[in-house]
């Protein structure tokens, strides 16, 4: 991450320099119907990271004709993603990750259900409180013709846990579709994946409120196609470069894009990409975005940076920088803000 300002002391951009995350979410992978196959076009160089490795296993016996077999590379998860009528606040709050067990899954096209391991854990909260199963895993099958060659294999992966004293529950869905009568035989889960479209849901208690009780996760890689890649300076000299791409996963409204803040760099010294660490906001409309960017270490009080986009054009945007309770501590006026892809 780059450090927060050139005003800064050469002790507190050491700090910050200690503050980027080692998780990597930005390796961006996409598969045609076998595991041989190449990656979309676009996709990083990291892409054939996720193809099936020797230490993956050997590839089980299954019958293509009647069934899909999906590979979770080491380190597939699902991350959470934005409501477009939650603060950056409550988003922080439901902040989340859904990890998958590497392997291999066979998926029979065969209406039913079954017991799964797919999940080998569930992170909560920005404390990343680890949820504790309380039953094994459930994944049901179902067919849908829609006609007109809309014909959909469905996938739909449950089981309960425990968040502290609260009940949970995660779900996980997974959708096949025909191309010219052909299924596909062999993807990557959970994607960016050509033939899968795919999401998961974590219920906490009832599961109704949509602010504090449901959260929506799309996979942790995202292709760069489309990205925003925002370049923002402010008058002490502070840099930022955000890196905003697309889900596929989020809870809103038409209109709205499901943007989400990939990675972020601060002043030229190395790139966030941990997922818990980076937040986005807006409401209706992508309007009044938000970026939150947590150092973890803190740089001496600095604890988190919180980046308000221009409005319309026409207001100046802003950066905060915030304390451990995440309150102000000082702000600039940002003075360039510059998107491109």
């Amino acid at each position: 991450m780059r450090s927060i300002g050139l005003c800064l002391s050469l002790s507190l951009t050491a700090l910050l320099c200690q503050a980027c995350s080692t998780e990597d979410n930005s390796s961006d992978a996409g598969m045609d119907s076998g595991f041989a196959d190449a990656a979309d076009a676009d996709a990083d160089a990291e892409a054939d990271t996720d193809q099936p490795t020797e230490d993956a296993g050997p590839k089980p016996d299954y019958d293509p004709g009647a069934s899909i077999l999906a590979f979770v590379p080491e380190g597939g998860a699902y991350c959470s993603t934005f409501f477009e009528s939650r603060s950056w606040q409550q988003e922080l709050a439901m902040v989340a990750q859904i990890v998958l067990r590497p392997g291999f899954y066979i998926l029979p096209r065969q209406t039913g259900e079954y017991q799964e391991d797919l999940v080998e854990r569930v992170l909560f909260g920005p404390n990343r409180t680890l949820a504790q199963p309380v039953s094994t895993g459930q994944m049901k099958a179902a067919f849908t013709d829609f006609g007109a060659g809309g014909e959909f294999w469905n996938y739909t992966y449950r089981q309960e846990y425990l968040w502290g004293q609260n009940p949970m529950q995660v779900e996980i869905t997974v959708s096949f579709y025909s191309e010219d009568g052909k299924w596909p035989t062999e993807v990557i889960l959970p994607g960016p994946d050509h033939w899968a479209m795919t999401h998961a849901r974590i219920l906490i208690g009832p599961g109704e409120d949509m602010i504090s009780e449901i959260q929506t996760l799309g996979s942790c890689k995202l292709p760069p196609g489309g990205r925003r890649l925002i370049q923002a300076s402010t008058g002490d000299g502070t840099q930022l470069v955000l890196d905003v791409r697309f889900s596929s996963a989020c809870m809103m409204s038409g209109n709205t894009t499901c943007y989400t803040l990939y990675s972020a760099e601060l002043s030229h010294q190395a790139v966030i990409s941990d997922p818990f660490q980076l937040i986005y906001s807006a409401i209706h409309h992508n309007f009044a975005e938000k970026y939150l960017i947590l150092l973890e270490p803190p740089a001496d009080d600095v604890h988190a940076l919180l980046v308000e986009a221009p409005d319309f054009g026409e207001e100046q945007g802003n950066l905060m920088y915030l304390d451990a309770n995440r309150q102000e501590l000082r702000s600039q006026a940002i003075v360039e803000w510059t998107e491109g892809s």
